[in-house]
Protein backbone atom coordinates (compact mmCIF):
# COMPACT_ATOMS: atom_id res chain seq x y z
CA UNK A 1 0.00 0.00 0.00
CA UNK A 2 2.51 1.89 1.05
CA UNK A 3 4.44 1.70 -2.62
CA UNK A 4 1.25 2.57 -4.20
CA UNK A 5 0.87 5.64 -2.21
CA UNK A 6 4.23 6.76 -3.31
CA UNK A 7 3.57 5.93 -6.81
CA UNK A 8 0.87 8.15 -6.33
CA UNK A 9 2.27 10.99 -5.18
CA UNK A 10 5.38 10.96 -7.57
CA UNK A 11 2.83 10.71 -10.71
CA UNK A 12 0.90 14.64 -8.85
CA UNK A 13 4.47 15.90 -9.01
CA UNK A 14 4.48 15.28 -12.67
CA UNK A 15 4.20 18.57 -14.56
CA UNK A 16 1.25 18.52 -16.74
CA UNK A 17 2.25 19.48 -20.02
CA UNK A 18 0.46 22.30 -22.04
CA UNK A 19 -1.30 22.26 -25.12
CA UNK A 20 0.21 24.83 -27.75
CA UNK A 21 -2.26 27.77 -28.22
CA UNK A 22 -2.88 28.28 -31.80
CA UNK A 23 -4.52 31.41 -32.90
CA UNK A 24 -7.26 31.24 -35.27
CA UNK A 25 -7.20 33.06 -38.52
CA UNK A 26 -10.19 35.33 -39.51
CA UNK A 27 -11.12 34.39 -42.88
CA UNK A 28 -13.05 36.43 -45.48
CA UNK A 29 -13.30 35.22 -48.56
CA UNK A 30 -14.48 38.68 -50.74
CA UNK A 31 -10.69 40.36 -49.54
CA UNK A 32 -8.92 37.87 -51.31
CA UNK A 33 -10.39 37.73 -54.29
CA UNK A 34 -10.77 41.77 -55.34
CA UNK A 35 -7.17 41.38 -54.57
CA UNK A 36 -6.81 39.36 -57.33
CA UNK A 37 -9.08 40.94 -59.71
CA UNK A 38 -6.94 44.14 -59.67
CA UNK A 39 -3.74 42.12 -60.57
CA UNK A 40 -5.54 40.62 -63.00
CA UNK A 41 -7.22 43.77 -64.68
CA UNK A 42 -3.50 45.43 -64.56
CA UNK A 43 -1.76 42.43 -65.47
CA UNK A 44 -4.59 42.54 -68.78
CA UNK A 45 -3.97 46.63 -69.24
CA UNK A 46 -0.26 46.39 -69.30
CA UNK A 47 -0.69 43.40 -71.87
CA UNK A 48 -3.05 45.57 -74.21
CA UNK A 49 -1.06 48.65 -73.79
CA UNK A 50 2.43 46.99 -75.18
CA UNK A 51 -0.01 45.28 -77.88
CA UNK A 52 -1.06 48.54 -79.18
CA UNK A 53 2.53 49.96 -78.85
CA UNK A 54 4.11 47.13 -80.67
CA UNK A 55 0.89 47.48 -83.55
CA UNK A 56 1.50 50.77 -83.71
CA UNK A 57 5.76 50.37 -84.35
CA UNK A 58 4.99 47.57 -86.84
CA UNK A 59 2.26 49.24 -88.79
CA UNK A 60 4.24 52.83 -88.97
CA UNK A 61 7.26 50.24 -90.22
CA UNK A 62 5.59 48.44 -92.75
CA UNK A 63 2.98 51.17 -93.85
CA UNK A 64 3.49 52.72 -97.09
CA UNK A 65 1.91 55.23 -99.27
CA UNK A 66 1.85 56.12 -103.41
CA UNK A 67 3.16 58.91 -105.58
CA UNK A 68 2.88 59.13 -109.34
CA UNK A 69 5.38 59.47 -112.04
CA UNK A 70 5.70 59.74 -115.85
CA UNK A 71 5.48 56.97 -118.04
CA UNK A 72 6.49 59.40 -120.87
CA UNK A 73 7.56 62.74 -121.81
CA UNK A 74 4.87 65.20 -122.00
CA UNK A 75 5.11 69.12 -123.66
CA UNK A 76 4.47 72.41 -121.62
CA UNK A 77 0.84 72.90 -121.08
CA UNK A 78 -0.33 69.18 -122.01
CA UNK A 79 -3.24 67.36 -120.12
CA UNK A 80 -1.29 64.51 -117.96
CA UNK A 81 -3.75 61.50 -118.04
CA UNK A 82 -4.20 58.33 -115.85
CA UNK A 83 -2.44 56.16 -118.46
CA UNK A 84 0.67 58.46 -118.89
CA UNK A 85 1.66 57.72 -115.01
CA UNK A 86 3.04 54.84 -112.72
CA UNK A 87 2.32 54.39 -109.44
CA UNK A 88 5.82 54.19 -106.79
CA UNK A 89 5.19 52.95 -103.50
CA UNK A 90 7.36 54.07 -100.68
CA UNK A 91 7.47 53.91 -97.12
CA UNK A 92 5.16 56.15 -95.13
CA UNK A 93 6.35 59.54 -94.57
CA UNK A 94 8.92 59.43 -97.07
CA UNK A 95 7.26 59.83 -100.48
CA UNK A 96 7.46 63.36 -102.57
CA UNK A 97 5.89 66.50 -100.90
CA UNK A 98 3.03 67.65 -102.55
CA UNK A 99 2.72 64.74 -104.98
CA UNK A 100 -0.68 65.03 -106.41
CA UNK A 101 -2.55 62.02 -106.21
CA UNK A 102 -5.12 60.14 -108.56
CA UNK A 103 -7.87 61.57 -107.73
CA UNK A 104 -6.86 64.86 -109.06
CA UNK A 105 -5.33 63.03 -112.59
CA UNK A 106 -8.62 61.35 -112.96
CA UNK A 107 -10.25 64.10 -113.09
CA UNK A 108 -8.99 66.20 -116.12
CA UNK A 109 -7.39 69.11 -114.16
CA UNK A 110 -3.75 67.83 -113.81
CA UNK A 111 -1.38 69.91 -116.83
CA UNK A 112 2.00 70.38 -116.97
CA UNK A 113 3.77 73.50 -116.11
CA UNK A 114 6.80 73.12 -118.50
CA UNK A 115 8.31 69.93 -120.40
CA UNK A 116 8.34 67.32 -118.39
CA UNK A 117 10.59 64.09 -118.49
CA UNK A 118 9.71 60.05 -118.11
CA UNK A 119 10.35 59.73 -114.23
CA UNK A 120 9.55 62.81 -113.06
CA UNK A 121 7.33 63.38 -110.17
CA UNK A 122 3.71 64.61 -110.90
CA UNK A 123 3.84 67.18 -108.07
CA UNK A 124 2.31 70.70 -107.89
CA UNK A 125 5.66 72.60 -108.57
CA UNK A 126 5.41 71.40 -111.86
CA UNK A 127 1.98 70.51 -112.78
CA UNK A 128 -1.47 71.55 -111.92
CA UNK A 129 -4.78 73.25 -113.49
CA UNK A 130 -3.92 75.78 -116.13
CA UNK A 131 -4.84 79.52 -114.74
CA UNK A 132 -5.68 82.32 -116.54
CA UNK A 133 -3.13 84.39 -118.08
CA UNK A 134 -4.78 87.66 -116.80
CA UNK A 135 -4.24 86.73 -113.52
CA UNK A 136 -1.53 89.21 -111.78
CA UNK A 137 -2.27 92.13 -113.54
CA UNK A 138 -4.90 94.86 -113.46
CA UNK A 139 -8.43 94.30 -115.64
CA UNK A 140 -7.29 96.93 -117.58
CA UNK A 141 -3.81 96.57 -119.24
CA UNK A 142 -3.49 94.16 -122.58
CA UNK A 143 -1.44 90.83 -122.55
CA UNK A 144 1.10 90.10 -125.38
CA UNK A 145 4.41 87.88 -126.09
CA UNK A 146 7.78 87.86 -127.42
CA UNK A 147 10.09 84.91 -127.92
CA UNK A 148 14.15 85.15 -126.97
CA UNK A 149 17.14 83.07 -126.65
CA UNK A 150 17.54 81.94 -123.47
CA UNK A 151 21.19 83.41 -123.02
CA UNK A 152 19.84 86.63 -123.26
CA UNK A 153 17.42 85.90 -120.63
CA UNK A 154 19.36 85.09 -117.55
CA UNK A 155 20.09 81.35 -119.03
CA UNK A 156 15.92 80.22 -119.23
CA UNK A 157 15.74 80.60 -115.75
CA UNK A 158 13.05 83.42 -115.13
CA UNK A 159 9.92 81.76 -114.57
CA UNK A 160 6.27 82.62 -113.60
CA UNK A 161 6.23 85.20 -110.76
CA UNK A 162 9.79 86.49 -111.79
CA UNK A 163 10.24 90.58 -112.17
CA UNK A 164 12.02 91.44 -115.22
CA UNK A 165 14.08 94.58 -116.86
CA UNK A 166 14.20 94.55 -120.46
CA UNK A 167 17.10 96.42 -122.02
CA UNK A 168 17.92 97.64 -125.42
CA UNK A 169 21.20 97.71 -127.08
CA UNK A 170 22.29 99.21 -130.14
CA UNK A 171 25.16 101.28 -131.36
CA UNK A 172 24.14 104.81 -129.65
CA UNK A 173 24.99 102.28 -126.32
CA UNK A 174 22.35 100.44 -123.90
CA UNK A 175 18.86 101.44 -122.67
CA UNK A 176 16.36 100.18 -120.19
CA UNK A 177 12.99 100.40 -122.03
CA UNK A 178 11.14 98.18 -119.41
CA UNK A 179 11.20 97.92 -115.58
CA UNK A 180 9.63 95.79 -113.21
CA UNK A 181 7.64 94.02 -116.18
CA UNK A 182 5.92 90.89 -114.40
CA UNK A 183 6.14 87.14 -116.53
CA UNK A 184 2.84 85.65 -116.55
CA UNK A 185 3.78 82.44 -118.38
CA UNK A 186 7.12 80.86 -119.53
CA UNK A 187 7.17 78.02 -122.32
CA UNK A 188 10.07 76.55 -124.27
CA UNK A 189 9.41 77.52 -128.62
CA UNK A 190 10.72 74.50 -129.77
CA UNK A 191 10.23 71.25 -128.21
CA UNK A 192 11.16 67.89 -130.03
CA UNK A 193 11.21 64.56 -128.00
CA UNK A 194 13.04 61.43 -129.00
CA UNK A 195 10.39 59.57 -127.38
CA UNK A 196 12.11 57.28 -125.46
CA UNK A 197 11.30 57.06 -121.67
CA UNK A 198 14.99 57.29 -120.89
CA UNK A 199 14.45 61.05 -120.07
CA UNK A 200 16.38 62.56 -122.76
CA UNK A 201 15.17 65.35 -124.59
CA UNK A 202 16.24 67.88 -127.52
CA UNK A 203 15.08 71.25 -126.39
CA UNK A 204 15.19 74.42 -127.90
CA UNK A 205 16.86 77.30 -126.39
CA UNK A 206 14.32 79.68 -127.58
CA UNK A 207 12.04 80.88 -124.83
CA UNK A 208 8.34 82.64 -125.02
CA UNK A 209 7.21 84.97 -122.40
CA UNK A 210 3.81 86.13 -122.25
CA UNK A 211 3.63 89.76 -119.91
CA UNK A 212 0.89 91.89 -119.82
CA UNK A 213 0.95 96.20 -119.56
CA UNK A 214 -1.07 98.96 -120.49
CA UNK A 215 -1.91 99.08 -124.42
CA UNK A 216 0.49 102.08 -125.03
CA UNK A 217 3.55 100.64 -123.16
CA UNK A 218 2.68 97.37 -125.70
CA UNK A 219 2.90 99.93 -128.54
CA UNK A 220 6.31 101.52 -127.03
CA UNK A 221 7.77 97.96 -126.69
CA UNK A 222 7.31 96.52 -129.87
CA UNK A 223 8.76 99.39 -131.73
CA UNK A 224 11.70 98.95 -129.19
CA UNK A 225 11.97 95.08 -130.28
CA UNK A 226 11.91 96.25 -133.77
CA UNK A 227 14.40 99.59 -133.25
CA UNK A 228 17.01 98.00 -130.99
CA UNK A 229 19.94 95.54 -132.53
CA UNK A 230 19.52 93.41 -129.08
CA UNK A 231 16.97 92.83 -126.46
CA UNK A 232 18.25 91.50 -123.29
CA UNK A 233 15.98 90.31 -120.08
CA UNK A 234 17.51 91.11 -116.46
CA UNK A 235 15.95 89.84 -113.29
CA UNK A 236 14.82 92.49 -111.49
CA UNK A 237 16.73 93.03 -107.74
CA UNK A 238 15.34 91.16 -105.04
CA UNK A 239 14.58 94.61 -103.03
CA UNK A 240 11.42 94.68 -105.08
CA UNK A 241 9.78 91.73 -102.93
CA UNK A 242 9.62 93.93 -100.52
CA UNK A 243 10.71 97.59 -100.57
CA UNK A 244 9.76 100.37 -103.55
CA UNK A 245 12.64 100.36 -105.95
CA UNK A 246 14.08 103.81 -107.14
CA UNK A 247 14.83 103.26 -110.88
CA UNK A 248 15.24 107.58 -111.85
CA UNK A 249 18.70 106.87 -112.41
CA UNK A 250 18.10 104.05 -115.04
CA UNK A 251 16.82 106.54 -117.49
CA UNK A 252 19.60 107.57 -119.27
CA UNK A 253 21.31 105.86 -122.08
CA UNK A 254 24.64 104.11 -121.61
CA UNK A 255 27.62 103.93 -122.72
CA UNK A 256 30.83 102.59 -121.94
CA UNK A 257 33.79 104.21 -122.62
CA UNK A 258 37.59 105.92 -121.49
CA UNK A 259 35.24 107.86 -119.32
CA UNK A 260 33.79 105.35 -117.42
CA UNK A 261 36.63 103.55 -116.15
CA UNK A 262 36.59 100.35 -114.11
CA UNK A 263 33.96 99.29 -112.57
CA UNK A 264 34.50 97.64 -108.72
CA UNK A 265 31.18 95.37 -107.40
CA UNK A 266 33.09 93.96 -104.63
CA UNK A 267 31.51 95.91 -102.12
CA UNK A 268 28.18 94.22 -100.43
CA UNK A 269 28.74 90.49 -102.06
CA UNK A 270 29.32 87.74 -100.10
CA UNK A 271 31.54 84.65 -101.62
CA UNK A 272 30.40 81.88 -98.40
CA UNK A 273 26.58 82.60 -100.26
CA UNK A 274 25.26 82.84 -96.56
CA UNK A 275 21.93 82.80 -96.21
CA UNK A 276 20.61 85.82 -95.38
CA UNK A 277 17.54 85.56 -92.40
CA UNK A 278 14.19 86.80 -93.60
CA UNK A 279 11.11 87.31 -92.70
CA UNK A 280 7.79 86.09 -94.23
CA UNK A 281 7.55 88.81 -96.67
CA UNK A 282 10.91 87.66 -97.73
CA UNK A 283 12.57 90.68 -95.80
CA UNK A 284 15.52 90.72 -94.28
CA UNK A 285 15.29 90.85 -90.28
CA UNK A 286 18.16 93.01 -90.34
CA UNK A 287 16.46 95.35 -92.77
CA UNK A 288 16.34 99.05 -92.00
CA UNK A 289 14.56 101.43 -94.91
CA UNK A 290 16.26 104.40 -93.58
CA UNK A 291 19.50 102.36 -93.78
CA UNK A 292 18.36 101.14 -97.08
CA UNK A 293 17.24 105.04 -98.54
CA UNK A 294 20.90 106.69 -96.80
CA UNK A 295 22.40 103.70 -98.66
CA UNK A 296 20.53 104.99 -101.74
CA UNK A 297 21.10 108.39 -101.39
CA UNK A 298 24.95 108.00 -101.18
CA UNK A 299 25.23 105.96 -104.15
CA UNK A 300 22.91 108.56 -105.84
CA UNK A 301 25.63 111.25 -104.85
CA UNK A 302 28.52 109.05 -106.02
CA UNK A 303 26.86 108.28 -109.52
CA UNK A 304 25.61 111.95 -109.81
CA UNK A 305 29.05 112.90 -109.21
CA UNK A 306 30.38 110.82 -111.27
CA UNK A 307 28.35 111.55 -113.94
CA UNK A 308 29.25 115.34 -113.46
CA UNK A 309 32.73 114.52 -113.64
CA UNK A 310 32.11 112.81 -116.85
CA UNK A 311 29.80 115.66 -118.22
CA UNK A 312 32.83 118.11 -117.06
CA UNK A 313 35.79 116.59 -118.61
CA UNK A 314 32.77 115.98 -121.78
CA UNK A 315 32.78 119.64 -121.69
CA UNK A 316 36.25 120.31 -121.17
CA UNK A 317 37.70 118.27 -123.95
CA UNK A 318 34.27 119.95 -126.49
CA UNK A 319 35.68 123.39 -125.44
CA UNK A 320 39.52 122.12 -126.13
CA UNK A 321 38.09 120.76 -129.54
CA UNK A 322 36.51 123.92 -130.45
CA UNK A 323 39.73 125.95 -129.36
CA UNK A 324 41.88 123.64 -131.52
CA UNK A 325 38.50 124.45 -134.29
CA UNK A 326 39.23 127.90 -134.06
CA UNK A 327 42.91 127.61 -134.12
CA UNK A 328 42.65 125.63 -137.38
CA UNK A 329 39.83 128.27 -138.84
CA UNK A 330 42.51 131.15 -137.82
CA UNK A 331 45.31 129.47 -139.28
CA UNK A 332 43.22 129.14 -142.87
CA UNK A 333 42.48 132.51 -142.84
CA UNK A 334 45.81 133.35 -142.65
CA UNK A 335 46.75 130.82 -145.34
CA UNK A 336 43.76 132.28 -147.60
CA UNK A 337 44.42 136.11 -146.87
CA UNK A 338 48.23 135.69 -147.86
CA UNK A 339 47.17 133.61 -150.87
CA UNK A 340 44.73 136.63 -151.54
CA UNK A 341 47.77 138.54 -151.54
CA UNK A 342 50.17 136.82 -153.79
CA UNK A 343 46.90 136.90 -156.38
CA UNK A 344 46.65 140.33 -155.82
CA UNK A 345 50.65 141.34 -156.16
CA UNK A 346 51.13 139.14 -159.43
CA UNK A 347 48.85 141.17 -161.99
CA UNK A 348 50.99 144.05 -160.92
CA UNK A 349 54.11 142.55 -161.64
CA UNK A 350 52.95 141.49 -164.78
CA UNK A 351 52.10 145.30 -165.78
CA UNK A 352 55.51 146.49 -164.60
CA UNK A 353 57.17 143.82 -167.23
CA UNK A 354 55.15 145.25 -170.26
Amino acid sequence: MDNDKKILDKTKKVKKVRKPKVKKMKYNPSGGSRKNLILIIVAALAVILMSSIIFVTLSSLFSTETYYVLNTNVKAKQQITPDMVVARETAAGTGPVNAIGMEYIQQGLVYSKYPLYAGDVIAQSNAGPLSGSSVGIPDSWSITSFSISSSDAVGGVLGRGDYVDVIGINDEGTRYIINNLLVLEVKFVNEEYDGRLDGRTVVGESMHYTVGMPADAIAYFHSALYDYDDIKLVKAPVLLDYADRDVSDLDDVFKYGPMIGNIDLFKGTDPTFTEIERDKDGKPLNYSEDEEEAIQKIENIEKNKDKEEIINESEADLENEADLENEVDLENEAVENEADLENEEAPEENEGTE
